[in-house]
């Protein structure tokens, strides 16, 4: 008697909710984040995947399928994860290749390893730096120090305060912007 397959490692399932992907930083980094800041280190599903899977952006042979891209918060780096709870086993259908389909679009230093890559990103906290000459920067006050200063002193308008901090302040998140090569257009 044929052994039948379940429909859900038949059909294929939409990539835009499975595909999710994020900026890490060091956990001392991320919690010195304010506000709308801290949405830039919370996962988020891509707006379209068509490039790298298709027209139809769907990947066939799967059941509980989660496909995760992070990046290291300098470098870049990436780390990818591909979990499933069941692929389906056949010759004549078999499943897409959800790596070698990405592996094409991201370099290929990446890793599969987790913990490896937390000790990239933990290293790369202090010791990252970026590409170019330094043209600027600017402070911010870290999260946790407006949290544990609130109700004390006076409130300063339009942030002044931040004004107050230097880059060596151990409550200062410092945001530097960097210029890389130049740009010459051919006429």
């Amino acid at each position: 008697m044929p052994t039948r397959m379940r429909r859900s490692l038949c059909s294929s399932v939409s990539l835009l909710s499975i595909i999710s992907s994020h900026l890490v930083r060091a956990l001392p980094d991320a919690d010195a984040l304010h506000g709308e800041e801290k949405q830039r280190v919370e996962p988020f599903h891509p707006a379209f995947t068509y490039p790298i899977y298709g027209e139809k952006e769907r990947i066939f042979g799967y059941e509980g399928l989660e496909i995760k891209l992070s990046f290291a918060s300098g470098s870049l780096k990436q780390l990818l994860e591909v979990k499933f709870e069941e692929q389906i086993d056949s010759e004549a259908t078999p499943a897409d290749d959800v790596e070698g389909l990405l592996y094409n679009f991201i370099p290929a230093d990446y890793t599969k390893s987790a913990f490896a890559f937390e000790q990239l990103v933990d290293t790369e906290a202090t010791s990252f730096k970026p590409h170019g000459e330094k043209i600027g920067s600017y402070v911010r006050q870290a999260a946790s120090a407006s949290l544990k200063n609130k109700g004390k002193g006076k409130a300063k308008a339009n942030g002044a305060e931040q004004a107050d901090l230097s880059e060596d302040d151990e409550n200062a998140v410092v945001y530097e912007m960097y210029k890389v090569g130049h740009c010459s257009r051919q006429r």
